[in-house]
């Protein structure tokens, strides 16, 4: 659960102040959440599937989501104006 967190921190450069301005221009939060959110659930979707062998568990659904949605919101409006 706290993988896509830090990598959301990471990608987003949340843990320094010297960050490439071109990459955060990029990677927007709106545009961070949705990639992770989309990544997160396609491997939920494929462990459902059994595309490979491991047991899929419907509330990391809503893991996910409990720890990216805060953390989006937290940084959507610590954004300058």
């Amino acid at each position: 659960m706290v993988g896509p967190a830090w990598q959301y921190i990471l990608i987003r450069g949340l843990y320094t102040d010297k960050v490439n301005k071109s990459r955060k221009a990029f990677f927007t939060p709106v545009k961070t959440f949705a990639m992770f959110i989309i990544i997160s659930f396609g491997i939920e979707f494929a462990q459902y599937y059994n595309l490979y062998d491991v047991t899929c568990d419907p509330l990391d659904f809503a893991a996910y989501i409990s720890i990216l949605l805060p953390l989006f919101l937290i940084d959507y409006f610590r954004q300058p104006k």
